[in-house]
C-alpha cells in the first residue's frame, strides 16, 4: 500500500510538468497530421498510405514515448532529494525500497497513460478504414511498452546517483545504442576508419550485450509479431529492467540523504 501511495503521488506530480504536456501535445499533433494525410490520399494509393501511416505512427510513438519516459523518470527521485521531502517520506515510516519501487511504478504507469493517449489518436484515424491495421497497432504498442519499461528502469537506476539531466542522457544513450549494435560492428570492421575509432567501436560492440537492454531484438514494426511471438526478446528486456530496478534499490539503500 505504501508503494502504491508513492506511485500515485508520482503520477500526480509528474503529470503537471509543462515539458511533459508540451511533448505529449506535439506527439498528438504529429500523429493526427499523419492520419489526415493518409485519409486524403485516394484511389489505389489508399492501402499503401494506410500502411505508411501505421509505420509512421509507430515511429512517432516510439520517439515521443522514449522522450516522455525520460522526462517523467529522470526527475522522480532527484526532485524529492532536492526538496528534502524524501526525509519526511522515509520517516513515516517508509522503507527505502518502497520509495524506489513506488517511483518506478508511478513513472511506468504515467508513461503507459501517455502512450494510451497517443494510441487513441492513432486508433481513431485507422479503425474506420483499416480495422486489421488497428489490431496490428495494438500488438505493436504492447511491444513498445516493453521497451519503455527498460528505459524507465534504466533511468531510475541512473537517477539514484547522478543528477537528472545526466541520468536522462545516459539512459537514453544506452537505450539507443542497444538499437544499433550492427553499426558499431561495421565501424569496428571498417578499414578506412582510424585505429582508435575502430578500437572504441569494437569495445562498444562487445559491451552492448551486457550494458544495454538490446531493444533491437523487439520488432514493433511488424504487426504479426506479437509480444507472445517475441517471447525470448521480451523476457530478456524484462529481466534487464528488473536488474536495473534491483541496482537502483541497492544504490539508494546505501545512499546518504
Amino acid at each position: 500500500m505504501k508503494t502504491w501511495a508513492i506511485a500515485k503521488a508520482t503520477i500526480g506530480e509528474a503529470a503537471r510538468k509543462r515539458s511533459l504536456l508540451l511533448t505529449l501535445a506535439l506527439s498528438l499533433v504529429v500523429i493526427t497530421a499523419l492520419g489526415l494525410f493518409a485519409k486524403y490520399v485516394g484511389g489505389r494509393a489508399m492501402t499503401v498510405a494506410k500502411f505508411a501511416q501505421l509505420e509512421a505512427s509507430l515511429r512517432t510513438i516510439s520517439l515521443f514515448g522514449a522522450i516522455l519516459t525520460i522526462l517523467v523518470t529522470m526527475y522522480a527521485i532527484p526532485a524529492e532529494l532536492e526538496r528534502r521531502t524524501v526525509h519526511t517520506l522515509l520517516s513515516k515510516p517508509l522503507e527505502r525500497y518502497q520509495f524506489v519501487l513506488g517511483k518506478f511504478v508511478g513513472c511506468l504507469l504515467l508513461v503507459a497513460m501517455n502512450i494510451a493517449l497517443m494510441a487513441i489518436a492513432a486508433f481513431a484515424l485507422l479503425v474506420k478504414d483499416s480495422p486489421d491495421l488497428s489490431r496490428g497497432l495494438a500488438q505493436s504498442l504492447a511491444v513498445l511498452m516493453v521497451s519503455f519499461t527498460a528505459l524507465c528502469a534504466l533511468t531510475i537506476a541512473f537517477s539514484t546517483f547522478v543528477p537528472p539531466m545526466p541520468a536522462g542522457l545516459l539512459a537514453f544513450g544506452l537505450y539507443e545504442i542497444g538499437k544499433v549494435p550492427g553499426l558499431f560492428r561495421q565501424m569496428a570492421e571498417a578499414e578506412g576508419l582510424p585505429p582508435v575509432l575502430r578500437a572504441v567501436s569494437k569495445g562498444v560492440y562487445a559491451a552492448i550485450p551486457y550494458l544495454t537492454p538490446r531493444v533491437n531484438r523487439l520488432n514493433f514494426e511488424a504487426p504479426v509479431l506479437t509480444v507472445a511471438g517475441q517471447g525470448e526478446a521480451v523476457l530478456y528486456v524484462l529481466l534487464y529492467s528488473a536488474a536495473c530496478v534491483v541496482i537502483a534499490l541497492a544504490i539508494f539503500s546505501r545512499k546518504e540523504l
